[in-house]
């Protein structure tokens, strides 16, 4: 039975994949791993954009603002992701980042952007960690709810 769930899992990814993952889990940690462990190794591998730390994301942020400073605001934001992009709108704009003073200041707006950071990169990282055939049974039994309930509404 278990055996089964693991090959339903990892059945569209390539065995050697599979393997490397279990190799990366095994030099780092003591227990087994679950498949959650196993997906999310491998899916950071591919899309290492998508898990990056917030303190990473910071480190993006300082560098941009070194290279473009505030005029070229354009320019610095295409630089960055769309996660980054919009912790930098919710923390007041890239022009606030830019004219912060270093100090006190400065770390407090570190500390915000990380915060706000961490909550919008969760929903990529979802939507990059939900396998495939997963999505689509669950995309399939919404749709059969939605259907189902006009017909409940109906018989009111």
């Amino acid at each position: 039975m278990q055996t089964k769930m693991w090959h339903g899992i990892f059945k569209e990814i390539a065995f050697q994949e599979v393997s490397a993952a279990l190799g990366a889990w095994i030099a780092e940690e003591i227990f087994p791993p679950v498949p959650a462990n196993l997906n999310k190794i491998l899916k950071t591998a591919k899309h290492p954009e998508t898990f990056i730390s917030p303190e990473n994301a910071w480190e993006q942020v300082d560098k941009a603002v070194r290279r473009f400073g505030w005029v070229h605001e354009r320019q610095a934001l295409e630089s960055l992701s769309q996660p980054i992009q919009r912790a930098i709108r919710n923390v007041g704009g890239w022009q606030k980042i830019c004219s912060t003073p270093l100090g006190r200041e400065w770390d407090f707006l570190r500390k915000n952007f990380m915060d706000v950071f961490e909550e919008f990169a969760d929903s990529p990282q979802s939507e990059v960690l939900m396998p495939p055939n997963v999505k689509a049974r669950l995309q399939e039994m919404s749709q059969k709810q939605l259907e189902a309930k006009p017909n409940d509404l109906s018989e009111m």
